[in-house]
C-alpha cells in the first residue's frame, strides 16, 4: 500500500518555483502589490481548496502538519489573517508557544482590530511566563470584543483575566 502524505497538494511546482530566480520578474510583481500567491498563479478558489485541507488536517487532531499547512498559505498571502490564525491555534495546541506567537503576530498585522488573536497571544504569554505581557494583552483586547460578534470572545477575556489576577 502507498503512503500518501496530505501535504503533497500543498507542494509547489517545480516551474513556478524557477520563477523566484528570476529576481527582477519577482521585483516588478511585488511592486505592483502581488503576493505569492499571485506569482505562483493560485487562484482564491485553489487557496481555499488548501484552507479546507489544512482545517481538516487541525480537525483531525494533526496539528503539526496543520501548522505547516497554514503557515504555507500564510506565506503565499501574508494578508489573510485566517491562514495566520489557523497557524497560531496549531502550533498552540502542539505547545510550541513561541511560534503560536509570532503566527498570532502576524494575524494581528493583518487584521489589528479582531480580538481573538490577542486573547490567544496573551494565553502563549502566560504558558512562557509573561504573566504582565498576558493581562496587558487581554486589557487591550477587551475593547476590541465590543461588537456584538465578538460577545463570547468578550467573556473568554474577562474570565482569563480575573483568572490571571487570581494567579498574582
Amino acid at each position: 500500500m502507498e503512503y500518501e502524505d496530505p501535504l503533497d497538494e500543498f507542494r509547489i511546482k517545480k516551474e513556478d518555483l524557477k520563477k523566484l530566480h528570476n529576481k527582477k520578474y519577482v521585483l516588478n510583481r511585488m511592486r505592483k502589490g502581488d503576493q505569492y500567491q499571485d506569482l505562483f498563479g493560485y487562484s482564491d478558489e485553489t487557496m481555499m481548496k488548501f484552507y479546507t485541507k489544512a482545517k481538516g488536517l487541525f480537525d483531525s487532531g494533526e496539528y503539526k502538519k496543520a501548522a505547516d499547512a497554514f503557515f504555507f498559505l500564510g506565506s503565499l498571502n501574508p494578508t489573510m489573517a485566517g491562514y495566520w490564525f489557523g497557524q497560531g491555534l496549531a502550533e498552540q495546541r502542539c505547545e510550541r508557544y513561541q511560534k503560536a506567537l509570532l503566527a498570532y503576530g502576524s494575524c494581528v498585522a493583518a487584521n489589528p482590530v479582531d480580538p481573538r488573536a490577542y486573547l490567544y497571544l496573551g494565553e502563549c504569554l502566560y504558558k512562557l511566563g509573561y504573566m504582565q505581557q498576558a493581562e496587558e494583552m487581554f486589557l487591550f483586547a477587551i475593547p476590541l470584543a465590543e461588537p456584538t460578534e465578538f460577545k463570547k470572545v468578550k467573556k473568554d477575556l474577562e474570565k482569563a483575566l480575573a483568572w490571571l489576577k487570581g494567579k498574582k
